[in-house]
């Protein structure tokens, strides 16, 4: 299920540690290349990523003609979020904290799942808990998922690649308020209810939820 790291420092020392592909999955066979930090470049290191990048060799000469290790889902790129670092992965935060400058304080679970962004993908199941999200960026600034319709129980089953947006950008018109926007869907859409069209229209990729 996991693969072991150790991160060597040039004074001779080195700490192990374990990291996974996901919980109940190994790593896809001829899996090598790789952890890297990523981050998006508008934004502070701290709401960065560990990822890793699949290459032909071991040689790191050819870590820029490699491609991003995907999730079980084959959507979004394998990731560890700083957040979800923890004591399995300590020559991770070793490494950011040396050679980031990010503190090992930051790199630990919190009580909210986060997007790093605004726009930033996220996958959501329909039947699930209403989530609530912290936006990194701007750590003010609380997310409450609320499905619209015409009920507070799920209508649909299925699963979704989406993100938030502001209203403005989706309208054309001035809005503060933000809407979140189907980028694909997943898994096939079913209705749990009778009429379920009729409480709140079916999910589609580039559209809003409504």
């Amino acid at each position: 299920m996991f693969g072991r790291i150790t991160a060597v420092f040039e004074d001779g020392g080195s700490i192990r540690g374990t990291v996974g592909y996901s919980k109940y999955l190994r790593f896809p066979p001829k899996t090598q290349g790789f952890l890297y930090y990523h981050c998006h470049p508008h934004l502070p290191p701290t709401t960065g990523e560990i990822r890793f990048r699949v290459t032909e060799s071991s040689d790191p000469t050819y870590f820029h003609n490699g491609t991003d290790l995907v999730r079980a889902d084959g959507v979004l790129p394998w990731s560890i979020p700083l957040d979800r670092l923890n004591w399995k992965h300590a020559p991770l935060k070793e490494l950011l904290s040396q050679d980031h400058n990010i503190p090992a304080t930051i790199c630990g679970p919190k009580k909210k799942p986060s997007l790093s962004y605004l726009e930033q993908p996220f996958v959501m199941k329909l039947e699930g808990n209403v989530p609530s999200y912290l936006l990194e960026s701007r750590p003010q600034i609380n997310i409450l998922l609320s499905m619209p319709g015409k009920t507070t129980q799920p209508v649909y089953k299925g699963k979704l690649l989406a993100r938030f947006e502001h209203a403005s950008l989706a309208e054309q018109k001035e809005d503060t308020s933000i809407v979140m926007r189907v980028l694909k869907v997943l898994e096939p859409i079913q209705p749990l209810v009778k009429d379920a069209a009729l409480l709140q229209p079916a999910p589609e990729a580039g559209s809003l939820l409504k």
